[in-house]
């Protein structure tokens, strides 16, 4: 069954608030707990639990809600009928991300094991994380033990975001790679200005390398990463980032450049 423009709209204008006490009730009356109903909000959405509290007691709407989160890069494994609908048929994004929340509540009511809920990716484990004003993205391999991974940071291009980089990110990870992509200032779901734009190269270029800088140095201290093997994968303009970085970072192994372009070289 296709959703309709009218449908389309009333979903849009619901508010979160407004409907988080059915999706509490209706988890609650199968045994689950609200910690399980936050972890699963949490995965999908991207939400700290301080944020997440902030749009209970909040008045925004579901297009509202989801214009300030960062989807998991595996909520398009969500699938299935919910409501009467097939959610990979469903055309409009926002219903189809409204969708995804309901489905997931659903499985969790259902009693679907959290590990399934939250669609660990054919031996990856992913998170969310955000690093000053930069959401970040985190790819591990599953059932990782013993000797720590070599850690891949993945830059990407002008006018791009960490989306683009992400297959890049799990086939590194399916392959022993601990591999993290975020967003530049001014691109993606980064609030930040990308300060000096087009109009000043020179600022710009200062903005671009803090933020490499400052990724770096989250991405060599995580859990299980082994820093003395590090390496950088940049894109388009983010080649050039990567290869100036790697000039003041001895300890990077290896730089990667896709779409290469780099003055720096």
């Amino acid at each position: 069954m296709k959703t309709t423009p009218a449908h389309d709209e009333r979903v849009a204008r619901l508010t979160f608030s407004g409907v988080y006490p059915y999706l509490l009730a209706k988890v609650e009356k199968k045994g689950r707990t609200k910690e399980e109903l936050h972890q699963v909000i949490r995965w999908l959405t991207g939400l700290t639990e301080k944020g997440l509290q902030k749009q209970i007691a909040g008045q925004a709407t579901f297009e509202q809600f989801f214009e300030k989160v960062t989807l998991h890069p595996n909520a398009h494994l969500i699938t299935g009928t919910i409501c009467g609908y097939r959610i990979e048929d469903i055309e409009t994004p926002l219903t189809r991300q409204v969708r995804y929340l309901d489905k997931l509540v659903d499985e969790l009511a259902k009693g679907r094991t959290m590990d399934k809920i939250l669609r660990t990716a054919q031996g990856v484990n992913i998170r969310t994380d955000r690093v000053g004003t930069a959401p970040v993205t985190v790819f591990s391999p599953a059932g990782a033990a013993g000797a720590a991974s070599p850690v891949v940071l993945i830059a990407h291009g002008f006018a791009g975001s960490q989306q683009l980089m992400q297959p890049f990110a799990l086939t590194l990870a399916r392959n022993g790679f601990i591999a993290v992509t975020f967003d530049f200032p001014g691109h993606g779901r980064n609030p930040a200005p990308m300060i000096g734009g087009l109009a000043d190269p020179d600022a710009s270029l200062r903005t671009l390398l803090a933020s490499m800088a400052e990724m770096g140095t989250y991405a060599q201290t995580l859990a299980g990463g082994d820093a003395a093997r590090y390496a950088v994968v940049g894109h388009s303009m983010a080649s050039d980032i990567v290869v100036r970085h790697a000039q003041t970072r001895p300890e990077v192994q290896a730089t990667i450049g896709i779409s290469l372009f780099a003055p720096s070289i």
